[in-house]
């Protein structure tokens, strides 16, 4: 469900970005594993980011997030990991 919504909203920034009617969607894999809280990010710069907390475990969670380049996201970097 969380990954069609992230693909629902990369589609609706995209339309937003083109001033024509020839629309092309496809499907980009996500990085992420198990994981929730994602959070789809447009720069001034038009860079497009995406953060989320993967479950490491029952009780360790990480804060990670990639770029897209050309349509693929680059590898996750991880930002914070802790228990609370």
């Amino acid at each position: 469900m969380k990954k069609n919504i992230l693909i629902f909203s990369i589609a609706l920034f995209w339309l937003g970005c083109k001033n024509d009617n020839s629309y092309q969607f496809r499907e980009i894999e996500t990085p992420s594993q198990s994981s929730g809280e994602s959070n789809l990010f447009a720069s001034e710069n038009n860079e497009v980011y995406l953060s989320w907390v993967e479950y490491l475990n029952d009780t360790t969670d990480a804060l990670l997030f990639s770029k897209l380049r050309k349509d693929q996201w680059s590898e996750p970097i991880e930002i914070a990991r802790g228990t609370n």
